[in-house]
């Protein structure tokens, strides 16, 4: 059985088409495409014209791989641009009747979910307490469980895309900018993060998404991106703050010279990386997990679940 899914995100469109041999997902085309289709929905609550373009763009290539791979089944899913717009309903339509492909729009809890899903199925030897942390473009996702079980989960209306156009305005950003941020990030992490235990329970931290691969990706100066590599590695504390003062007093144009860094995430990288430090003092985490297989992964992860 071959199942194609789509993960259509608020940065990114991601795609994999896996083989399922034996309840073995078997990757047989993966890619993420930088479509931001996040872009402005502050201003307005509206999908921007420019971004819709990008990911019509996007999806006539995936339209090809669908014919080429023909796959079983179509797994498709929106989450935060398409769940914050008033026209995203609208949008998830077009993209049916252009390209036959179904987008279901899904709730915050329910992309926690199945990200959490791929990320215990990807970690399976650490048979501990985990906090799986997914910056996303609009959104950002908490879930605190183990192979069992899940004990809590948050959704926060904060991401990369979002926070960077409505507070930094210069290049590079300014001090006051980054300060206003750090503020409205700490005072909603205040207010939302709370769970029926002790910090202390959470023996391990995971961060799943492009933040996350990027930042890892910039740590160990990798000039070609490498799943083999980033995924299950270890970034520490120590080395982020050290990597977000440096992108935070960079220009864009010097951004992108490093290794690491795709043009496209030059921008919003340093915002990540406040919001990943941020989480990982509230949550007492010294070290954290980089799971490069998130939510399309999940989708497959639960439709094998499903099937049986």
């Amino acid at each position: 059985m071959i199942i194609a899914s789509i993960d259509l995100g608020s940065n990114s469109l991601s795609i994999l088409i896996a083989k399922i041999d034996n309840h073995r997902i078997i990757p047989i085309f993966e890619k993420i495409y930088l479509i931001r289709l996040a872009q402005g929905i502050k201003e307005n609550s509206l999908l921007h014209e420019d971004a819709k373009k990008r990911c019509l763009n996007v999806f006539k290539k995936i339209e090809t791989l669908i014919t080429k791979y023909n796959p079983d089944h179509i797994l498709a899913v929106g989450t935060a641009a398409l769940r914050n717009a008033i026209d995203g309903e609208i949008f998830s339509k077009s993209i049916l009747k252009n390209f036959n492909i179904p987008i279901k729009i899904i709730s915050g809890q329910n992309e926690a979910n199945l990200t959490y899903l791929a990320t215990i199925n990807e970690f399976k030897k650490y048979n501990k307490n985990i906090c799986m942390i997914d910056i996303g473009g609009a959104s950002t996702e908490i879930v605190v469980g183990n192979s069992n079980s899940i004990f809590s989960k948050i959704s926060l209306d904060i991401g990369t895309v979002n926070l960077t156009e409505e507070f930094i305005n210069n290049d590079p950003p300014t001090k006051n900018e980054l300060d206003q941020m750090e503020i409205k990030i700490k005072k909603i992490l205040t207010k939302k993060i709370h769970f029926p235990f002790n910090k202390e329970n959470i023996h391990l931290g995971i961060g799943v998404a492009g933040t996350l691969t990027t930042l890892k990706s910039i740590d160990l100066n990798i000039q070609k991106y490498d799943s083999k590599i980033i995924h299950g590695s270890k970034l520490n504390i120590k080395n982020l703050t050290k990597i977000k003062k440096k992108l935070c007093k960079m220009k864009i144009k010097d951004r992108i010279k490093l290794n690491g860094i795709d043009e496209k995430r030059a921008d919003i990288i340093p915002t990540g990386s406040i919001i990943l430090k941020l989480l990982m003092k509230e949550l007492n985490l010294k070290s954290i997990y980089i799971n490069d297989r998130g939510l399309r992964w999940g989708l497959i992860y639960n439709h094998i679940k499903t099937i049986n």
